[in-house]
Formats: C-alpha cells, structure tokens, sequence
C-alpha cells in the first residue's frame, strides 16, 4: 500500500524547498574541463556532471520505468541518438545538484564528517525509499551502478548531517536507544485480518454476529468477505509495521486502538469503489531494536524537518547561482526555488518551439514554461527522480 518512489533523499522534510526538490544531486567535479551548466557560490557544477548525472538515471530501466509511470516525465528527449535527455527532466536533476552542492557546502562550512556506518545507513534509506520495480517486484536501487549508489547514499548522509547538525541532534547508540525504549509502540508489528463487505448494513450485522453472537472471524470471512484474496485464508493480512495502511484513512489509528483479540468498528474504505471493513488484532509483536534501528534513526532526525528547511532556504536566498542560459533561468519565486526552462523560441524567429538547445543532448520538453511540476519528486516513481525515484522525491 506505499508507494515505492518519492521522496528518498529527503524523505524526513515536509515542507518548503525539500518538498519541492526531491532527491537532488550533488556535483562531484570542480574542474573546468567541461563547459559550466551552474556554478553555484563559486562552484562550477559541469556540463559533464550532468550528463554523468542523467547516463546513471537512464541506465537504470526500472527506475526511468518508475519515473515515467504517471505519464507527466519523461527522461528521454525527442532528439536524435540514444543520449538525448528531456529538458524539464534534465532541469530538475540540475536544480537537484544545485540544492545538493548547498548542502555539501554547508557539510564542509560546519566541518561534519560521515563514518562508514553513516554512508551504509543511508545506502539501505536510500534504497528503501526508492522501492521495487512494480513488474518484477525486484529492488531497483541495486540497477545502478556501484559509483552511483556511492555517491547516492553519500549526498543522503550529508543531507542527514547538516540537517541533524541544524537541530542538534545527536544519533548515537546511546540515543538510538534511549528513542527506541521511549517509543514502545512505533515499532511494533500488528497481526491482523479483515472481513470486507459491500454494504454498510451487511457490515454492522456482520459485527454484530461476530462480537456478541460467537461466530468465527476467519470462517466468516471465508464466507463473506468480498476480498478474495485475504479470504481465501480466513481474512489473514499478516503482521504489519506501524503504518502499512496510511493510504486508508482510519485503518492504521483503529488498529493500533486494539488489544490482541478485539474487533475493530466498521471502517469505510474508500477507494474506486466504497467498501466496508471490520478488523481483528490476532497479534501484535515487538520488534527488536536491530530490525528497526533505521527506522528509529530516521524518526529521530525527523524532528529536524523544520530546521534543515529554515537553513537551506536561507543558503538558497543568499547563493550566488548563475545557469548556463541554455538550460534557462535560477529562479526563487513562490518558495520553490529551481532551473526553469528556456521559453522556446518562437517559429517566426527562426525556429519551431521544438528546437533543442545545442550542446548537451538535451530535447525541449513540450511546454518548456510550465513550472508547476517540482523538481524530480519523492513518491512516486522518481517523479522526482527518486533517488531518485518515481521518485514521491527522486535521486
């Protein structure tokens, strides 16, 4: 029920320019051997950059299969050749860059470090934001190149670093768990099975005979329930973590109010169509700090969000960030600061608004103004690049 792309990089802000940008990219390269596509405070994040950038997106099928799910991104352009990139796609990993090389400034400017146990934390974040390709079920982060997933988890680190730094929290063993042990019931495992029916009278009867008049919940569900699938064994949905059913509203905080062996109210599912579920807690299960040190480390520094935003608007707001015109324009209006393409030129100054920009292999997107769209997301198929990821935020 969670959508596997969007938001990785990250995944722990909820507000401002992080909602917006997604999973960005930090440039790896200062030299000048390539062409300058921004240069950011200095920093010259190369043409080349970029390309090495879009080539470890677009090597990674899945993941440009996830990207592209919704119909709204496309990766590749409509140029000639196999390198040529869509320009709205190639801005947002550009734009990406650019809020990433101000993070790392910012990780240099505090003087963080990371340890080898930081950069593996954030490889298994980062490839669990990103997912599973939604054909083959098969994880998508491991597709890409060795470099690139280095270089993925070491951008998510940072971004881990300046933001704890910012809020000034401390993640260490101590504190891992003193959150786990003060936080008992976020890391549980809740068994539980379902009755689903079509109608809400159905529903409130079936309730009735299955709370006060004796009858079994699992037989009654292999009888009743309109949902094949957990019918078939008895309503058994499994045992969940805390938050498997966030895309049903109610579903999560009525599950949590049961003690093992009650039965929920009846519960509107809404979805294509209306339907009406009745719960059962079978178990719940504790699970051992080990299994879910990642989870309680992310959940610590969440608290972090707000500050990590104040910040990095703040360095957006006094960067100094000069584009590369043929890519378009740095631009900050409404709080959602990014590259915006180029207008296309129009066809009576010597061009249809489908020319391409020369240089990169770079293809217009079709209606190269349209800025509404953030940057390569966070959740969904890297719509924002996730980890770039359908991405709901991306690289």
């Amino acid at each position: 029920m969670i959508s596997p792309l969007r938001s990785h990089l990250f995944r722990r802000a909820t507000a401002g320019v992080l909602v917006a940008v997604g999973l960005s990219a930090v440039a790896s390269a200062c030299g000048t051997a390539s062409l300058a596509a921004v240069t950011v405070n200095g920093h010259v994040i190369t043409e080349s950059d970029l390309t090495s950038e879009l080539e470890s997106i677009n090597a990674n099928a899945s993941y440009v299969a996830a990207i592209q799910q919704g119909g709204t991104t496309n990766v590749t352009g409509t140029g000639k050749g196999s390198s040529t990139f869509d320009l709205a796609f190639t801005d947002q990993v550009l734009t990406r860059q650019v809020i990433l090389q101000l993070v790392h400034q910012e990780f240099i400017n505090r003087k963080l470090t990371l340890t080898p146990s930081d950069l593996q934390t954030a490889a298994s974040a980062q490839a669990t934001a990103v997912g599973n390709d939604p054909t083959t079920g098969k994880p998508i982060f491991p597709s890409f190149s060795k470099p690139y997933q280095d270089l993925l988890a070491r951008r998510a680190a940072e971004v881990s670093a300046v933001q704890d730094s910012a809020a000034g929290i401390i993640v260490n063993d101590t504190t891992i768990q003193q959150f786990y042990a003060s936080h008992p019931a976020n890391y549980v495992l809740n068994c539980v099975s379902v009755i689903q029916l079509a109608d809400q009278p159905t529903a409130d009867q079936t309730r009735t005979k299955l709370t006060t008049g004796g009858a079994d919940f699992a037989a009654t569900a292999r009888t009743v329930s309109t949902d094949a699938q957990s019918a078939a064994n008895g309503g058994d949905l499994g045992c969940q973590p805390v938050g498997a059913f966030s895309q049903v509203p109610g579903v999560d905080a009525a599950v949590a109010a049961l003690s093992v062996g009650q039965i929920s109210p009846v519960i509107t599912v809404s979805g294509s169509t209306t339907a009406y579920a009745i719960f059962k807690l079978t178990d719940r299960k504790t699970q051992d700090l080990a299994t879910v040190r990642n989870q309680v480390i992310s959940d610590m520094q969440s608290a972090g969000g707000p500050q990590f935003n104040t910040l990095l608007m703040a360095d957006v707001a006094k960067a100094h960030i000069t584009v590369n015109p043929k890519y378009g324009s740095w631009q900050t209006s409404g709080g959602n600061p990014q590259i915006v393409p180029p207008s296309a030129p129009p066809a009576s100054a010597g061009g249809p608004s489908t020319s391409a920009p020369s240089g990169l292999g770079v293809s217009p997107s079709p209606s190269p103004s349209d800025t509404s769209q953030p940057p390569v997301s966070d959740t969904t198929p890297a719509a924002t690049v996730p980890a770039q990821a359908p991405p709901t935020s991306s690289p």
